[in-house]
């Protein structure tokens, strides 16, 4: 059954959005119909009202034409499209303006993240219990036993990362966001939740984990689960939990392609900026430029940023070394001084002994950002960009032994230093 192209405009104007327009048309087509005898009529210089016709006036004609952007992210904007915009060209333009924002809406319900800090790339599921419920009890989402599969080292350090924040003095301010995850046994019942965060249970639970090695091991998604309900009942759903909410995009980079002065071979493509964020970075570097510049942070700390991305943390609960060069995203283009930042961390204790990054015996992280060069304070090799939407992170290095001097000789400013960073950005 077709509709024609002044049906589908007429059922536009007499409707909030396009799934109430689509069912106007297919549960009531006269009503419809009838509306667009009047609007011709009208036309005509009839005077005819058929008093049966509702009509929806619109707050600015053609709004979604000539502010999309604004229009499409209004929940009670009522739109009026011109007769000489057709049906798909309206979803095409909704298609367009929604596409990049996905990252910013749960999954499932498709409700903005109720613990969002700020545009990050992976789409997740959001933290309300119904949507939970739907992704850890319905399988809604990925597999964990894919991600094992496929990236077993990333895996690996997200348990690490997972691991060291909750067992950290500070896991009330770090570990963000907290699981929501439901009893199998009893869905009504949550073992763990934002609302009452227990610590000592997520950790014993963490430290139930088998080896990522085993685990990848595994002949099937049934075999390795098998293998995480034995260690633990709430093993498996944890896992599947840190997995996800990992909402960077991270992955191994090739061997071929490593920056060869930073010696270490735990080399990571970090990309944390939405399609939205990005694109707006992009246009400010066409305008002002760019340079590269390290962040250093202690590694209980990488399990929020990969999550929720680099904040400012100045005058916040989270400061940890102060804000001598006033408040901002602290980075430096010398390696050195952001390896001071990351302070070492020991490895925590575990019934495991195969995990290549939590069994080590001090582990330092440190990533290269790529940051606008606009408003940066810089003192000496300390620098301070104020603004967190000019910062974002484009590679990551683990060092998992306690000699990093090599690496710390690394210096963005240096001009074959960046032309590493630039051959690396663009092989990938």
């Amino acid at each position: 059954m077709g509709f024609s192209i002044e049906m589908s405009n007429q059922a536009l104007k007499m409707s909030r959005d396009l799934e109430e327009a689509t069912n106007l048309l297919l549960s009531d087509p006269e009503s419809v119909e009838r509306a667009v005898k009047v609007s011709q009529n009208s036309k005509l210089g009839k005077s005819e009202v058929d008093p049966k016709a509702p009509t929806i006036m619109a707050d600015r004609i053609d709004e979604l034409f000539s502010s999309p952007e604004k229009a499409l992210t209004s929940d009670h904007t009522k739109i009026e499209i011109s007769s000489k915009y057709g049906f798909l060209v309206m979803v095409t333009t909704y298609l367009r303006f929604r596409m990049p924002n996905l990252n910013n809406f749960c999954v499932i319900c498709d409700q903005p993240h109720v613990f969002a800090h700020g545009n990050m790339l992976k789409p997740a599921v959001c933290a309300r219990e119904l949507c939970c419920f739907a992704f850890q009890q319905l399988g809604v989402g990925s597999d964990a036993a894919d991600d094992i599969a496929t990236a077993a080292e990333v895996v690996d350090l997200l348990v690490c990362f997972a691991t060291i924040a909750a067992a950290s003095p500070r896991n009330t301010m770090i570990f963000e966001p907290y699981p929501t995850i439901f009893d199998p046994k009893d869905p009504k019942k949550t073992i763990f939740h934002p609302n009452s965060k227990d610590f000592i249970q997520l950790s014993a639970v963490l430290s139930k984990f088998p080896s990522v090695e085993k685990m990848s091991q595994a002949k099937d998604f049934a075999d390795m689960k098998k293998q995480m309900d034995k260690a633990h009942e709430h093993a498996y759903s944890l896992l599947q939990w840190i997995i996800t909410s990992n909402r960077s995009h991270l992955v191994k980079m090739n061997s071929n392609n490593l920056i060869k002065g930073m010696q270490t071979t735990h080399q990571y493509l970090l990309l944390s900026a939405a399609p939205e964020k990005e694109a707006k970075f992009r246009q400010m570097k066409e305008k002002h430029g760019s340079i590269f510049a390290f962040h250093g942070s202690p590694i209980e700390n990488w399990h929020a940023i990969l999550r929720t991305g680099l904040k400012n943390a100045s005058g916040t609960k989270l400061q940890i070394n102060g804000a001598a060069y006033g408040s901002g995203i602290y980075l430096s283009p010398a390696a050195a001084t952001s390896f001071g930042y990351c302070r070492m961390q020991g490895s925590v204790a575990s019934s495991h002994s195969a995990n290549r990054f939590l069994d080590t015996k001090n582990i330092h992280c440190i990533a290269i950002c790529e940051v606008i060069d606009k408003d940066i304070r810089k003192n000496s090799n300390i620098w301070v960009q104020p603004d967190p939407e000019f910062v974002v992170t484009r590679f990551f290095f683990v060092f998992t032994g306690m000699d990093t001097s090599k690496a710390q000789a690394f210096n963005t400013e240096n001009t074959a230093c960046r032309n590493e960073i630039l051959a690396a950005l663009k092989s990938h």
